[in-house]
């Protein structure tokens, strides 16, 4: 059996939070994973408990959402999927925002680094992921990519193959609209973008997102949507078709 939960980011950590935390109504707790940093979280010890109080009993897979934004649920899908594959290691980074401060090094909503222009030159594939504004590009992923010339000019991306990712409100509020907005500054920078393809059957089944253009996420007007299993499998193909693509494409050059 599955179930979410929704868990808080910690800022303060240490025994005497942990304490404090515990005598709050919540339980301390660290998320690890292959190829992502360590996340400290709380989460809420009633809604655990009654998680524990089904049929199943103990034998529960929790899938913690973590932060305000869905498209990061989204992109651990992807990344699932591309840790599937022998040989692979992945890294989730997000954008600063337009202003941030530059002694701020990670979204304080989810706490995840901030990508470097070092990160994106030095990856062998990218999955680039955006919420839809007005059916395109959200502004801070744009304006980073608009300070990348000098990976442009020296060609660091070509050749390397990329993915794209999105979250709307409603099922036709610019999912397609926003994954080809996304396309084009990869397509710059000389890089092999990469679909999802008709043979998973998925792709016809869906009733939220899921595209052949790209994975995406039906959030709902209140962002609540969990991902539904359509959702779940395109991402994780889509995750697997990179690494694949990204292995494939570093080996020897004929």
């Amino acid at each position: 059996m599955e179930t979410s939960l929704k868990a808080t980011v910690r800022n303060n950590t240490g025994s005497a939070q942990s304490r404090r935390s515990r005598g709050e109504g919540s339980i301390p707790a660290v998320v690890y994973g292959l190829g992502m940093d360590p996340v400290s979280v709380e989460i809420d010890a009633r809604e655990f408990t009654n998680a524990l109080k089904t049929d199943a009993g103990s034998n529960v897979i929790f899938n913690l959402e973590v932060g305000k934004d869905k498209y990061t649920a989204l992109a651990r899908e992807i990344q699932k999927g591309a840790l599937s594959v022998k040989n692979c290691e992945t890294k989730l980074r997000t954008v600063p925002p337009i202003h941030a401060n530059d002694e701020n090094n990670r979204n304080p909503d989810t706490s995840t680094p901030f990508v470097t222009k070092t990160e994106l030159k030095n990856c062998d594939g990218l999955a680039l992921g955006s919420p839809t504004r007005f059916g395109t590009i959200a502004a801070p992923m744009k304006f980073f990519f608009e300070q990348t010339s000098d990976i442009w000019l020296s060609g660091n991306l070509i050749d390397k193959p990329a993915v794209v990712f999105t979250s709307t409100s409603s099922l036709h509020g610019g999912q397609e609209a926003t994954l080809l907005s996304m396309a084009v500054p990869l397509l710059h920078h000389g890089m092999i973008i990469l679909g999802i393809p008709y043979s998973h059957n998925a792709l016809m089944d869906t009733k939220t997102g899921g595209t052949p253009y790209g994975a995406s996420h039906q959030a709902g007007s209140d962002n609540a949507n969990s991902l539904s299993m359509e959702e779940k499998i395109t991402a994780n193909a889509l995750g697997r078709r990179l690494a694949n693509a990204a292995l494939r494409l570093k080996g020897p050059k004929l």
